[in-house]
């Protein structure tokens, strides 16, 4: 099987169904791009470029995103801009701009960016380190600014470490949203599965002589057991 082929294929008929944008449409197109610098397909590139300019103007409806950065495209136009997939400089600018927001944003007591329109409640969900860690790590790479490579690392660690049930050795998936500060139980897909895009991102693309590489490792490989 050509899995290059087949991720454009599931890419395609994805786009085929409904419009690419919001946190799922945001992955697919970050997994397009992803392919297309794998398989160095020029055409392939300019339909990733062509995907992500339509952020944030041509968007048909942009929803009340628990993450702005969704607005232009996300950890999809981050990659672009640390892929060289895009260098302009509008691009640098949006990128730069959603990084820096992220360093303000609401965080929970421990530090973890929490729900924006509840922060009483101290709502927190392993859904975020899809949206924070690869877009911070590569911001933080294309940018040359090690604070957003350095908080896209304590947000997935942080999260880890609060989502862990050692019983099992499992990721819940939220806390806050089945009653006050109770965790959900819904672990495999949401759980496990969120909270290894972060860790995978960064065994990737975070340099190996960065003082937290180790560390991170040390978290992906436990997370694979």
């Amino acid at each position: 099987m050509n899995y290059l082929n087949t991720s454009v294929k599931l890419f395609d008929h994805y786009k085929s169904t409904t419009e690419v944008f919001h946190y799922y449409g945001v992955l697919a197109i970050y997994a397009l791009c992803r392919t297309a610098v794998q398989s160095g397909d020029e055409a392939l590139k300019a339909k990733c470029v062509a995907e992500l300019q339509r952020f944030p103007d041509h968007i048909t409806k942009h929803s009340a995103y628990n993450f702005p950065s969704y607005r232009i495209g996300g950890i999809a136009r981050s990659y672009a801009l640390y892929a060289e997939l895009m260098t302009d400089e509008k691009t640098r600018k949006y990128v730069d701009h959603y990084a820096d927001e992220m360093l303000v944003a609401q965080r929970d007591e421990q530090g973890i960016m929490s729900h924006p329109y509840l922060p009483e409640t101290q709502r927190i969900w392993i859904d975020c380190a899809m949206a924070i860690t690869p877009y911070l790590l590569f911001a933080g790479l294309a940018l040359k600014n090690e604070q957003y490579v350095d908080e896209g690392i304590n947000q997935t660690l942080l999260m880890y470490d609060a989502f862990l049930n050692k019983s099992t050795g499992l990721l819940h998936q939220s806390r806050g949203f089945c009653g006050q500060m109770q965790f959900s139980t819904d672990y495999w897909g949401r759980g496990q599965g969120w909270g290894i895009i972060a860790l995978t991102e960064l065994m990737q693309d975070l340099p190996k002589d960065h003082a937290q590489y180790e560390t991170c490792k040390k978290y992906f490989v436990d997370h694979c057991k």
